[in-house]
């Protein structure tokens, strides 16, 4: 079974980058939309940037916001389980803007405008993150947050995805 036809749908990013990583038998997808200049039509916060929006074949089962630790920093994340078909996924996402970490699109936009005050341009991306959810939902998340410790520097940058 593959994980590979899930994708965050995401309008107007300037690109995009899609990595899977193995451990053993578990498997991690990796989603990034990076928007260099934002500007109309191409947000980062946007009703047509979604990790399973109306038209998508996944289905949101459960949806949540968490913190979750990751070397000794917090990161807001949006938590889904989305299914389709006989296939279940944990997806964390957030949003990079301004060099800080968000998963609210209220406080996105407020960091959208401090970033503009303050000098550091438009740039900002939506991350996300994905594995197959098995009964034990405790080993999905290890999985990701075990991922997040390998490839986020102190400021929150991804900085390297080698395998798991």
């Amino acid at each position: 079974m593959t994980l590979a036809t899930f994708r965050v749908s995401c309008c107007g990013g300037d690109s995009a980058g899609i990595g899977t990583y193995r451990r053993g038998d578990q498997r991690l997808d990796l989603h990034v939309a990076y928007f260099a200049y934002q500007r109309e039509g191409a947000e980062v916060i946007s009703d047509l940037n979604t990790v399973a929006g109306p038209e998508s074949e996944w289905k949101v089962l459960r949806s949540s916001r968490a913190i979750v630790q990751v070397g000794g920093r917090t990161l807001p994340i949006n938590g889904l389980v989305i299914r389709r078909q006989n296939q279940t996924l944990l997806v964390w996402s957030w949003y990079r803007i301004g060099g800080e970490d968000t998963n609210s699109r209220l406080m996105g936009k407020f960091l959208e405008v401090k970033s503009l005050a303050t000098g550091h341009g438009r740039s900002a991306a939506m991350i996300a993150i994905s594995t197959e959810l098995a009964e034990d939902s405790d080993q999905a998340s290890a999985l990701l947050q075990d991922f997040l410790q390998r490839v986020l520097d102190k400021g929150g940058q991804l900085y390297q995805a080698e395998a798991l």
